[in-house]
């Protein structure tokens, strides 16, 4: 594995990241809605229920996401020879789909379950 490769290093990098924020909210969510720390979007924020429940779970989320964004700095072994500009946009690309993808999960679970 060529670590110098950003389809490696980026997801190296970022992933412990997105695993200690998940951390973070399971072991210290934010006691109080605020606009600064915690999953913050307009659902989360409705109601101080809604907002207890969905910092445990969005943290969750980033955990599984953290390390299933790890798991893609393999594809270097998969995809030899790539180019570090296409292995930016590839990385780059799959850590935007899980984001997108952990907001609309949460987003389908906060409607389900207070709506």
């Amino acid at each position: 594995m060529d670590t110098s490769n950003p389809i490696a290093l980026i997801p190296i990098v970022v992933s412990p990241f997105l695993i200690i924020a998940g951390f973070i909210l399971i072991f210290a969510p934010p006691k109080k809605i605020n606009h600064f720390y915690g999953y913050r979007t307009k659902r989360s924020m409705k109601s101080q229920e809604i907002w207890d429940y969905a910092q445990p779970k969005a943290g969750r989320q980033l955990v599984y996401l953290g390390m299933a964004y790890f798991c893609t700095s393999l594809f270097d072994f998969i995809i030899d020879g790539i180019s570090p500009g296409l292995g930016t946009a590839i990385s780059l690309g799959l850590l935007i789909i899980g984001v997108l993808v952990l907001f609309r999960k949460m987003e389908i679970d906060l409607r389900e379950k207070f709506e």
